[in-house]
């Protein structure tokens, strides 16, 4: 999946059960210079580990990936609803020009 959100095509593109099988037991792996463009090093290992053919030669390190990403702040101004304090849900909300105006769908 990151490959192909930061490729925009299917790793596996073919279209039949058998075809993806045939083309899975082919492969020998991934390439980090397939995608086209350049991403850092240490991201590119660690795809590059997950999509190891060999799945004992596959690593996880989630805590090592985890310290990637940053803690989330809202905004002050934001205001979490639970489902039940939320509107109708038959109720659509269109924004027009600034305007909140609510039809019924």
């Amino acid at each position: 999946l990151a490959v192909e959100l930061l490729d925009g095509t299917k790793l596996f593109a073919q279209t039949t059960v058998s075809d993806v099988f045939t083309a899975v037991t082919r492969w020998r792996g991934w390439n980090p210079s397939s995608l086209g463009l350049q991403i850092d090093d240490e991201l590119a290992e660690v795809i590059t580990s997950w999509l190891a053919p060999e799945p004992a030669d596959r690593e996880a390190n989630f805590e090592h990936i985890a310290g990637w990403a940053d803690s989330v702040e809202w905004p002050e101004e934001i205001e979490i609803l639970d489902p039940e304090d939320l509107a109708d849900p038959e109720e659509t909300r269109i924004f027009n020009d600034g305007e909140d105006t609510a039809s019924e769908g």
